[in-house]
């Protein structure tokens, strides 16, 4: 028999039972009819696990090539029914000044060269690969493009330039969907600096 106001998402059931070392069946089945009373407890990065997010980070790099542009994109498989969160995106020229673009936007292939993601996970209790598909490409006069340009830069290296500022920056891809960053000038290499999070969709967010 159902419960009144019933949680049927279990990931924040499980993420109460490891932080507080509990047995037994869920210990918040449901949610207080009226008042409840509630008490704050500190988490961080190192409790993302339990809330079902698994975090992995990298540098990725697309060589300069006479005449073409490089790009990398990371894809989110149609079929992953994984969401993940860019939580930092930060960007440099290999040499010279960069126009630097990013995009966003639907994809169901990859850039000319798939790069293997292995290594890349930041905490060891988790998934040790990611969902999503890295590759790059410097083997045109321009980089294919996805739908949406969220974000363009002009800068001289040395340093490092960053998109994200604050978790409202953060950056959400969905199933079907694509990041890319490229240069805009030809015969300039990039590198990019990426951390993010993966986690299972609820059902409720698959409609």
């Amino acid at each position: 028999m159902g419960r009144y106001n019933e949680i049927l998402s279990g990931r924040f059931n499980k993420a109460l039972t490891k932080l507080l070392g509990m047995k037994g069946p869920a210990p918040a089945p449901q949610l207080a009819g009226d008042i409840g009373a509630t008490l704050q407890f500190f988490t961080g990065v190192e409790t993302r696990l339990y809330e079902g997010w698994d975090r992995f980070g990298a540098i990725f790099v697309s060589a300069a090539a006479a005449a073409n542009q490089s790009a990398i994109r990371l894809r989110n498989p149609t079929s992953s029914g994984m969401v993940a969160v860019f939580e930092r995106i930060g960007f440099s020229a290999l040499a010279g000044t960069i126009d630097f673009d990013a995009f966003n936007g639907p994809a169901t292939t990859d850039l000319g060269t798939v790069v293997a993601a292995t290594g890349t996970r930041l905490d060891a209790r988790g998934r040790q690969q990611p969902a999503l598909i890295v590759s790059n490409q410097n083997t045109a006069v321009s980089a294919p493009a996805l739908t949406n340009q969220f974000y363009a830069s002009r800068f001289t290296p040395p340093g490092n330039f960053e998109i994200i500022l604050t978790d409202n920056q953060e950056v959400p891809l969905l199933p079907g969907d694509a990041v890319q960053f490229s240069s805009f000038q030809v015969n300039t290499g990039i590198l990019v600096n990426l951390t993010w999070r993966e986690r299972q969709l609820e059902e409720s967010e698959r409609t």
